[in-house]
């Protein structure tokens, strides 16, 4: 087909989307509740939409139709109004939800926490985002913090907006520093979506959708597998990027020494080793980083979502001195608009301050063996680290899962891999709050599969 033929048929497929499909849509969602319910914590704002079919219908032409038809047909369409802690309400039936959903770790402290909240508007006063190009106390103390919670181990940090940036300046600097360009990553893998991530990625749908495959650039391996690893890495390679433990899988744990292991493979070849933290940082797995459970030192670390304490978005990579002495050699050796802003930076430091504080990764220590301990016995297994928890079930239909959970009144997050739900709860709860998330997905569980 010429391109001007597919052209017309895109058009004309945007055509039906915008009419029938709109029509289509409207179908499922004339039926929802639709006022507007502000929580009882404050003042609400004005919604831009006073009922959920309005807003969906503008968010259905001009920001994402799939999204809008996938989260119908799911059941599990919910468009966050209040929230406050560990919950959210639903803006249009008034319906309250344990987020355990938490977006990755951008909630690991929950929503609108009060410390980092109050350090923002602080700092509002007088900081915005700032530029980039000049130097700012606030990364400066940002980036101090940070390699401190290393150990000074990664000195170095550079900044980014978001996850898949971080891991995207990270390559960038594996393949400068070591002059190679193959990348070595783990089957069913999640590193972003940007174009590098995806074609580093596990996504084969994606790869093919945006042409984004480079077989000879990009190799996967299967998690927890060293001699499929050894395999894999020689001479040619840059660097192995490691999600720190695979949220696709259920945050399975790997066998023990099996980090150590990679590392090692690493030193032989001359290639660099990469870990990903933007889900397992910042305490999520009971440690701020979940490398120090397995007491390896990585040559590059990536960190987002929950750096910004759910506020102001933020990101970085760490680097060890050798690679930081190259890399910041350059007037910037990443180049970033919103990555490291100064609002961001406080919003960082407060966080670090936060989960550092004594006393907090002990209770989410505490929050984990609590989950652990009241899903023993369960229709369904659970495998993690910390309160990154997997919900291994019986049956391939997690999606049938999710809705159950989504109308029990728990957010929680699906995969690739269709027995796997993720369960993530706020790293802020207490006890009771656990005790109850737990009893409502082990009563609705168990009901689809006891």
């Amino acid at each position: 087909m010429k391109r001007r033929d597919l052209l017309r048929s895109g058009m004309a497929a945007a055509g039906w989307m915008a009419g029938a499909g709109l029509a289509q849509a409207d179908a499922g969602l004339t039926t929802v509740p639709a006022p507007y319910l502000p929580g009882p914590h404050r003042d609400p704002l004005d919604p831009p939409y006073p009922d959920l079919l309005s807003m969906a219908r503008a968010y259905y032409r001009h920001s994402g139709y799939g999204q809008v038809l996938t989260l119908r047909d799911q059941g599990t369409l919910l468009v966050m109004g209040d929230r406050e802690g560990a919950r959210v309400q639903h803006a249009y039936n008034g319906k309250w939800y344990w987020d355990c959903h938490r977006i990755g770790s951008l909630y690991n402290l929950g929503h609108r926490h009060p410390e980092i909240r109050q350090a923002v508007m602080d700092a509002l006063v007088q900081l915005e985002i700032g530029d980039a190009y000049y130097l700012s106390g606030w990364r400066a103390q940002a980036a101090e913090k940070l390699a401190a919670s290393t150990g000074g181990v990664l000195p170095g940090v550079s900044w980014a907006a978001s996850g898949s940036e971080a891991n995207e300046a990270a390559l960038k600097a594996a393949r400068g520093f070591t002059g190679r360009r193959k990348i070595v990553t783990i089957d069913d893998c999640y590193h972003g979506h940007t174009g590098l991530m995806i074609a580093a990625g596990g996504n084969d749908g994606d790869k093919d959708r945006y042409l984004l495959s480079y077989p000879d650039e990009f190799a996967r391996v299967p998690w927890d597998d060293l001699d499929a690893m050894d395999a894999a890495v020689d001479d040619q390679t840059a660097a192995v990027l490691l999600e720190a433990l695979l949220a696709k899988n259920g945050f399975k744990e790997p066998s023990p020494g099996y980090y150590a292991g990679v590392l090692d493979i690493c030193r032989q070849n001359g290639a660099l080793l990469i870990v990903d933290e933007v889900i397992t940082g910042i305490g999520s797995t009971g440690t701020l980083w979940y490398l120090e459970q397995q007491g390896i030192d990585p040559d590059m670390l990536t960190t987002a979502k929950g750096l910004s304490g759910g506020l102001i978005p933020n990101a970085a990579m760490l680097m060890s001195q050798p690679i930081y002495d190259w890399f910041a050699s350059a007037f910037q050796g990443h180049q970033t608009t919103f990555g490291g802003s100064e609002l961001g930076c406080v919003a960082t430091s407060a966080t670090l301050d936060v989960v550092q504080a004594p006393g907090f990764l002990d209770n989410v220590n505490s929050l984990a063996q609590q989950f652990f301990d009241g899903f023993q016995g369960a229709s369904f297994g659970v495998t993690g680290a910390g309160l990154c928890l997997g919900l291994q079930l019986p049956e391939p239909n997690n999606t049938e899962a999710l809705k159950a959970l989504f109308d029990a009144g728990v957010l929680a997050a699906g995969s690739r891999i269709s027995d796997v739900v993720q369960l993530r709860p706020p790293l802020i709860l207490d006890s009771t709050e656990a005790a109850e998330i737990i009893d409502v997905v082990r009563t609705t569980l168990d009901g689809l599969y006891a």
